[in-house]
């Protein structure tokens, strides 16, 4: 009878855990893309459109043209627009570099606890997949900008946190749940 409880209950935490579907290629490739069309933008902190963008702003924006209708998760409601943080946090599965697609999300830090900085991976520039071109809303170049990252030669003020593909949650589903309660 234990054993019994014990898997019923061990099913009931895999299917509470279940992740939802991710974005196709061809979505995460339509994002880069609608990235690489705002190239030169201004950069604007909170900026969501091609009059000027943040990182995350860049990052939503093209998602939102790739996958129309697109939201996005903050842990406990769905969102039209978050940070680079929530959206590392609750909006991506992690990847390996051989998993890595044009358009999937790049991540990186200034600080010990949470990501600050985000942008489209758009390419590997080596066979040995360390130094990939990726898109961002750069601060520090004040426009949006294609760059490199070698990986494994960060400094204490810039590290790669991961690489994440964006996951498409059934936000509809979840909405027309709680509004039956």
């Amino acid at each position: 009878m234990r054993v019994v409880l014990c898997l019923c209950l061990m099913t009931l935490h895999c299917v509470a855990m279940q992740m939802p579907p991710t974005v196709t290629r061809e979505q995460a490739e339509a994002a880069l893309q609608a990235a690489f069309s705002v190239l030169g933008a201004p950069y604007v902190w909170g900026g969501q459109d091609p009059s000027g963008f943040d990182c995350s702003g860049l990052a939503i924006w093209a998602y939102n043209h790739a996958v129309p209708g697109i939201h996005w998760y903050t842990g406990d409601s769905f969102v039209d627009d978050t940070t680079a943080h929530m959206l590392f946090v609750y909006n991506v599965k992690p990847l390996r570099a051989r998993e890595v697609w044009p358009g999937d999300l790049v991540f990186v830090t200034s600080s010990t606890n949470r990501v600050t900085h985000m942008g489209l991976f758009s390419r590997w520039l080596d066979d040995r997949r360390t130094t990939f071109e990726w898109i961002e809303a750069s601060s520090v170049r004040k426009s949006v900008v294609v760059s490199t990252w070698t990986r494994g030669e960060e400094d204490p003020e810039k590290m790669l946190v991961a690489v994440g593909r964006v996951l498409l949650w059934p936000w509809e589903e979840t909405e027309a749940e709680e509004e039956r309660q």
